[in-house]
């Protein structure tokens, strides 16, 4: 239990959710608004690059709101789709990365 919360506080201390973190965190209130944060930042770059003749990170449908839950879902689906056993992706990696990759895969 200590290390759970601990890993809930260190959220908004070091910028970044590795992904050895996130199965702990994932499912905590303060995790699922600062991963919503990440994604309406995604969008609103996605907006930013569309000011300026860019190719969009990823292509949203445009009448689909995302939400936290919609975004959890969308990075607990690539990170189940990965091949290897029991994952072949790193612990170290940031789950704001692999967001941005589930998203680009989804979409």
């Amino acid at each position: 239990m200590v290390s759970v919360l601990a890993s809930i506080w260190t959220v908004p201390a070091h910028g970044e959710v590795t992904l050895e973190k996130y199965h702990a965190v994932k499912e905590t209130q303060s995790f699922k608004q600062y991963i919503d944060g990440v994604g309406t930042g995604f969008f609103g770059a996605n907006a930013h690059q569309g000011t300026r003749n860019l190719p969009p990170l990823y292509c949203q449908p445009g009448k689909l709101p995302l939400y936290a839950d919609n975004y959890l879902q969308i990075l607990d689906d690539y990170i189940s789709n990965r091949p290897g056993e029991p994952n072949s992706l790193a612990n170290s990696i940031p789950v704001e990365l692999l967001l941005l990759n589930a998203l680009r895969e989804t979409f």
